[in-house]
């Protein structure tokens, strides 16, 4: 084929148009690019949680530094009120601040602060909270809406004050609270007990109604109990029952947070008999409970008692109606499949643990957890997590084993909520809130976790594995009744935090090192009714610290006990069931405890059970 010359510079033409147009068009993109703002990529949930630690570990530095110039000038009240503040948090654990709904202080800064403390001190709270609110913006972002409503309210923690945060979270702008509280004898009879006039009382707020047979005083308490739950669990479920561009409008001063749109009804019994009595005819069962959320009736039956657990159950049974009740949700969620989750996130509420301005839930020294960790790591009971997802309640419920059953669900949703930063919350919540509509359909769990039902289970395990590091990170330790630490690798440090633990039931040491001086923190443990050493390694100074130890039960099976050993071992008083099975106890050795201590139940290669 042959062009003309004519079409040849015609062709020519056309390319140097072609060239300087797509030139043009090219610093024209850019000159836009230059122009228009770059969108900066989201952060991730670890991302974020890490500049929430670098805050936390500036903010504590910055107060040493205060609390050194407090000494300097002799100011011991203000070191107090300071310490405060520096909070070293476990990242495996959730903190969620609270202001009191009925009795909130005026100022962080007491009046006979000098104001050179006061100056420096509301500068480096100001710095904080300035921080804070960006940070909250940046997780809203990232459609983070629990982490992001967190940080608002820590934000009152180090200013109650503070207008715009208390607007966005509907607390007036001035001292008063969201909350007002009344308790009242009834003026009718009951609607369905029938209690006489008079004979009941009323506590009404704007989130609870509660019909009271307890006295006034159990009934307030009761009260404000179940709006400080309610507060931290908004918080902390807040993905579940509310999209994150809420919080976003917040922020934005469009809206702020509403109460519940719906009063939560409580039935307080007066004692354990009249709850039974009451509720017996209604409820088969009721009598093997300590409390009952009826989803049907959308009720939580409690009674008064003296038992401190008894808490425990409450906020177990208050976060059924809560989950049941924030959102529209189907009547029997979990009747069909996922009961163990249903159960295993009530059991999370249960760990629940107030520290006045702040509450902290989970972490490796919670109470269920500790019979998870013991199931799982020293009898190596497992349920398939596929098997038991399949499983509706009245199957679940007949399982030979659901005592373990109940302890790995809770340990699982421990797991679910707190590992890795508790990255996993978000899509827990994603995955509840289905549950809670009645949509799930299969492959849902393991494609909305993001983790197939294998992987969760392997990652569970190591999950419950205790570093030593983490035993520093034990809190409200004087309130600990068990403790399961298998297979850590003590060293003096780590277990010399033990000897806070004054109200100890049992505790769990099994494949520890016991040796040297590793035991003495535990001579502080004076309740300690129950110890296992299974398989741990043990020496003559161990058998001295355990001698003197106020145990009743002590398990030294799989441990290179001797017979010397043990006779030194069995001058102790208290001591009334020793299980020896596996050690190098001898025949001879046993004899030996049979003829000295007839009153010790011994468990051994040679017998079985009293001598």
């Amino acid at each position: 084929m042959q062009f003309s010359l004519t079409a040849i510079k015609n062709l020519c033409w056309i390319a140097v148009v072609l060239f300087v147009s797509g030139d043009l068009l090219a610093q024209e993109a850019e000159q836009k690019k230059k122009e228009s703002p770059v969108e900066s990529p989201v952060e991730s949930p670890i991302e974020l949680q890490a500049a929430h630690d670098e805050l936390n570990e500036d903010l504590i530095y910055e107060i040493e530094k205060l609390l050194e110039w407090c000494q300097e000038n002799n100011l011991s009240h203000a070191e107090s009120h300071l310490q405060k503040f520096t909070i070293k948090r476990d990242p495996d654990r959730q903190y969620l601040f609270i202001l009191s709904e009925f009795n909130q202080p005026a100022s962080r800064f007491p009046a006979i602060w000098p104001d050179e403390l006061k100056s420096k001190t509301k500068k480096l709270f100001q710095a904080h909270i300035d921080s804070l609110l960006e940070l909250a913006k940046r997780n809203v972002d990232a459609e983070q809406g629990s982490k992001a409503v967190r940080l608002l309210n820590e934000i009152l923690f180090f200013d109650p004050q503070y207008g715009s945060v208390r607007k966005m979270l509907g607390y007036q702008t001035n001292n008063r609270a969201k909350t007002r509280m009344v308790v009242k004898p009834s003026r009718k009879q009951h609607p369905i007990f029938k209690w006489e006039k008079g004979s009941w009382h009323l506590a009404s707020t704007p989130r609870f109604k509660i019909d009271s047979r307890a006295n006034k005083e159990q009934t307030e308490q009761l009260t404000v109990k179940m709006e400080r739950w309610l507060e931290v669990w908004r918080q902390l479920f807040f993905d579940y029952y509310r999209p994150v561009s809420q919080v976003e409008k917040w922020m934005a001063g469009r809206s702020s947070q509403r109460p519940a749109s719906r009063r939560f009804d409580v039935v307080f019994f007066a004692s354990r008999e009249e709850y039974i009595a009451e509720l017996s005819p209604r409820i088969p069962g009721i009598e093997a409970s300590t409390g009952y959320y009826d989803g049907q009736h959308k009720t939580s039956f409690f009674y008064a008692s003296d038992d401190p657990l008894i808490e425990d159950t409450w906020r177990h049974e208050f976060a059924h109606q809560m989950f049941q009740e924030s959102r529209q949700s189907v009547k029997s969620p979990f009747d069909e499949q996922f009961l163990w989750l249903g159960e295993g996130i009530a059991m999370y509420f249960e760990s629940y643990i107030d520290h006045g301005g702040y509450v902290t839930v989970g972490g490796f020294d919670s109470r269920r957890l500790q019979y998870a960790r013991l199931r799982r790591l020293k009898e190596q009971f497992r349920f398939p997590l596929e098997e038991l997802s399949k499983l509706g309640r009245q199957e679940f419920q007949r399982l030979p084993d659901i005592p373990k059953i109940y302890s790995q669900s809770a340990g699982i949703a421990h797991y679910l909520m707190d590992s890795n930063n508790g990255t996993l919350q978000k899509s827990l919540m994603e995955f509840l809130e289905l549950a809670y509509r009645g949509r799930l359909r299969p492959g849902t769990f393991s494609k909305v976790i993001g983790q197939s039902s294998q992987e969760i289970e392997e990652a569970y395990a190591e999950y419950l594995k205790v570093d030593p590091k983490q035993i520093a990170n034990l809190i409200a330790a004087e309130k600990r009744r068990e403790l399961a630490l298998i297979g850590v690798r003590l060293d003096e440090d780590s277990l010399d935090k033990l000897w806070q633990c004054s109200k100890l039931d049992w505790l769990e040491l099994s494949g520890s090192d016991a040796r040297g001086q590793r035991l003495k923190p535990l001579k502080s443990c004076e309740s300690i009714d129950q110890l296992f050493l299974t398989g741990s390694k043990l020496d003559d100074a161990a058998v001295e610290i355990l001698k003197d130890l106020k145990v009743r039960d002590l398990d030294l099976s799989g441990t290179d006990l001797s017979d010397k050993q043990l006779g030194k071992l069995i001058e102790s008083k208290t001591l009334r069931v020793l299980n020896v099975a596996g050690s190098r106890v001898s025949s001879h050795g046993v004899r030996t405890v049979a003829s000295q201590r007839p009153d010790i139940q011994l468990e051994s290669n040679f017998n079985s059970g009293r001598n």
